[in-house]
């Protein structure tokens, strides 16, 4: 996007305005194409008793892939995920450039692939912690 020049030259709020837009459609592209998360889940063994809590639910990846699409929603910001599960929206936020982001779950096998899953991929920005919503 580029200020359109009427005879008397851009605003300084549109010349910014039209840079910002600039920006963020530049960091948009940039967030999609390294859109990227890769995930190891737990073996049907040993997820035993955890198959609910350590399975990668649609949902999930919709909202990771939805968060890739619209980046600036959490660039920047605390990300909160409650029931993560292995972690992959939490994670595709930290890869969107959320400050931080605390993955929570009840189930501590859950948890655990979770923070593996961040080892993974390089992101320091999150934490894994044990949550249960009826306490």
């Amino acid at each position: 996007l580029q200020p359109v020049a009427d005879g008397g030259g851009a605003s300084p709020q549109a010349e910014e305005l039209a840079a910002e837009a600039t920006e963020a459609l530049a960091a948009e592209a940039a967030a999609e194409a390294t859109a990227t998360v890769s995930l190891r889940t737990l073996s049907r063994r040993a997820a035993f008793g955890a198959e609910i809590e350590c399975k990668v639910w649609p949902a999930s990846v919709l909202l990771a892939r939805w968060l890739w699409q619209h980046p600036w929603l959490v660039r920047g910001r605390s990300v909160l995920e409650l029931g993560a599960g292995v972690g992959l929206a939490g994670l595709g936020a930290a890869k969107c450039g959320a400050a931080r982001v605390a993955l929570t779950d009840i189930n501590r096998k859950a948890l655990q692939q979770a923070r593996e899953n961040a080892r993974l991929n390089g992101i320091e920005c999150v934490c894994a912690e044990h949550l249960d919503w009826a306490a």
